[in-house]
């Protein structure tokens, strides 16, 4: 009985062996494709989305970044980590750009709107 047990065995492994070497020699290696820059496809930039939007939507819009903006502002100067860092790479500084835009686009808006 052990004979047939250890040839059933000797065999199992024998052709799970042969068939995994079978599968190694179909296989090709997989092509990688190569992109180039000009090749890319096109995709819609964020002025042709502006102007799809109507005044209403990129109204909303331009409060959800103010609001996330000063939420984030809120948090860093919270944590005291955070402020370093934000202070060593100037983030404050853009962050007031951002604002002082987001703040004269919603007065546009709104009095665009209200006409």
């Amino acid at each position: 009985m052990k004979k047939i047990i250890l040839a059933g065995l000797v065999l199992g492994l024998s052709f799970g062996s042969f068939s995994q070497e079978v599968e190694k020699t179909n296989q090709k290696p997989e092509r990688i494709k190569l992109v180039t820059g000009g090749e890319s496809k096109s995709t819609v930039t964020t002025t042709e989305v502006k102007k799809t939007q109507t005044p209403a939507q990129e109204l909303e819009s331009c409060e959800t970044q103010l609001s996330a903006l000063n939420k984030k502002e809120v948090y860093i100067r919270g944590n005291a980590e955070e402020l370093k860092l934000a202070n060593e790479n100037g983030w404050f500084k853009n962050a007031e750009k951002t604002r002082a835009v987001l703040v004269k686009r919603i007065a546009e808006l709104k009095l665009e709107l209200k006409k």
